[in-house]
């Protein structure tokens, strides 16, 4: 295992098996890119990705960094917003994440909440399979007080039109 504490491609790690390859992005810990290898030349992407992602991220620097690289999966905690916690889809969704372990197929990142939040820490692994088109994907959520949360795991899939995923 190696031991990993930036992102590469502009905050983004790659990740491959012989089954799958992903990106994961530090801000949100988004999983995007998602491409499983379903037969000999079978491919299947499950997620969708907004259009003006394709675009310049920093073209609407007024707008939470989940909708400026929406697509793919990522945790919300908490899900929604509030007074207590004003980020829409919760703090973590639009903070850049570290990366604490690394390998070619699996990541393991972390973020810490704000001293006044109720959650103290998130940490997530993302892990492809060698073996079936699967990604394992953990979350822990560490709190320094008993709370109630609502807690989303955020996928956007792409839909089937016509006969034909888009």
């Amino acid at each position: 295992m190696s031991k990993v504490s930036g992102a590469t491609n502009a905050g983004c790690w790659l990740l491959s098996s012989s089954k799958c390859s992903a990106g994961v992005l530090s801000s949100g810990a988004m999983l995007q890119n998602v491409v499983f290898q379903t037969g000999k030349l079978e491919t299947f992407e499950p997620f969708a990705q907004a259009s003006w992602t394709k675009g310049d991220a920093n073209k609407h620097p007024d707008h939470p960094s989940h909708m400026t690289q929406l697509g793919g999966e990522w945790p919300c905690v908490p899900f929604g917003t509030s007074v207590k916690d004003p980020e829409h889809h919760g703090f973590s969704s639009n903070a850049p994440w570290r990366c604490v372990d690394r390998g070619e197929s699996h990541i393991t990142l972390e973020i810490d909440y704000p001293v006044d939040h109720a959650v103290r820490r998130l940490r997530r692994t993302i892990r492809l399979s060698d073996t079936i088109a699967m990604i394992d994907v953990t979350l822990s959520v560490e709190v320094r007080r008993p709370c109630h949360l609502p807690i989303g795991l955020h996928p956007i899939f792409r839909c089937l039109r016509r006969g034909t995923w888009s």
